[in-house]
């Protein structure tokens, strides 16, 4: 099944800009838009969504999700048809700048990323970053609790 994933403001959604998905129809059309839910999409910008289908994984980006300050990315799940398991990536990706725009190669467990974080060459650079785990930094639970993390410096093994 193939799937487009996007941001947006349209009437419908759960804050400023939600993830919304369509799935696409055997003739190539594509389905009426769906919003990803409450556990993704919340009162402020949820933006950026890359979509794994092999892994069926969510990755997104939140200035509401409890993190480390501005856009955190964050990943999500697909179990029985729900979103689940929304994790905060932690530091091996996440700044207290803004980060987002993340896709992920599964094969070689590596993630590009853009941030505005500091030491870059420009306003907004592409990084790199690997040995992304699965084991969670801050996990989020349906009823909008969280467990906050302190912000550590970025590890060698993220590159500009």
């Amino acid at each position: 099944e193939e799937y487009l994933f996007f941001a947006s403001d349209r009437k419908g959604g759960f804050g400023k800009l939600d993830v919304w998905f369509c799935k696409r129809k055997p003739n190539g059309d594509f389905e009426k838009p769906v919003n990803a839910g409450k556990q993704i999409n919340s009162i402020d910008n949820e933006i950026t969504p890359f979509y794994n289908s092999k892994s069926r994984e969510l990755f997104f980006s939140s200035d509401w999700h409890p993190g480390f300050g501005g856009f955190d990315v964050f990943r999500a799940q697909v179990v029985d048809g729900n979103w689940q398991n929304v994790t905060h990536l932690g530091t091996k990706v996440n700044s207290s700048y803004d980060d987002y725009n993340f896709v992920y190669q599964s094969k070689k467990n590596k993630g590009y990323l853009t941030s505005n974080r500091a030491g870059g060459k420009g306003s907004e650079d592409i990084y790199s970053t690997t040995k992304i785990t699965v084991a969670p930094i801050i996990v989020l639970l349906g009823f909008g609790l969280g467990i906050y993390a302190i912000m550590k410096k970025p590890t060698s093994d993220t590159e500009a």
